[in-house]
């Protein structure tokens, strides 16, 4: 009788105690029956678990904002230590209030919004349900480690400068077509008085 050691719980067993398979050593798998059994519930259970947390995802119950609300906390806990934990509870009820973005007022749906800091963690802002908004991703992102208020503050000259730029656009433009009009007109009165089109000139 042939023995083979399992790769995962490195034990030496018969080939009886190992599934058939053509590319193995002594035609069985590399990980006995107990092992593979393991590893194939195991993997059940993540697809059942994708599947649980999709559910609630699409229906934005409290199971969803709880997880929400657990992901947040340990992303805020790892970065500035020890805080006090906000619920999902609390952050549903955020959701309900307003859901729009707190800086453009976009409406966003509960599966693509943002939870940000007014008051960033990075210049202190406490971990609370008063320091919290929802936001949408384009602000949060280009909001980064801003207050609110200096986030409005570069939102302003951002906006002037595109005003401004945009203002210049537009004069050009209408000098152009004030020029071709001008133009225009110039060749129509050679046409008249000529009673010709001279050579290289486009009406």
């Amino acid at each position: 009788m042939q023995y083979k050691k399992c790769t995962e719980c490195q034990k030496s067993l018969s080939n009886e105690q190992f599934h058939k398979h053509k590319g193995g050593k002594y035609g069985t798998a590399s990980k006995c029956k107990t092992c593979f059994n393991k590893y194939k519930n195991s993997r059940y259970d993540k697809c059942q678990r994708r599947e649980w947390c999709e559910k609630h995802r699409e229906a934005g119950d409290i199971v969803y904002w709880n997880i929400r609300a657990s992901k947040l906390n340990a992303r805020v806990r790892s970065r500035y230590g020890e805080i006090k934990p906000v619920t999902g509870g609390q952050l549903k009820g955020l959701y309900d209030e307003s859901p729009q973005c707190h800086y453009c007022g976009a409406l966003l749906h509960h599966t693509n919004c943002h939870v940000d800091h007014k008051w960033s963690s990075v210049k202190g802002g406490i971990h609370e349900i008063k320091n919290l908004v929802i936001s949408c991703k384009r602000c949060n992102l280009t909001k980064n480690g801003k207050t609110d208020g200096e986030f409005f503050v570069y939102i302003e000259r951002i906006y002037k400068k595109f005003f401004e730029r945009r203002q210049s656009a537009a004069k050009a433009y209408d000098n152009t077509v004030s020029n071709v009009q001008r133009l225009n007109v110039h060749h129509k009165r050679l046409v008249m008085e000529t009673g010709s089109i001279p050579r290289g000139m486009v009406i």
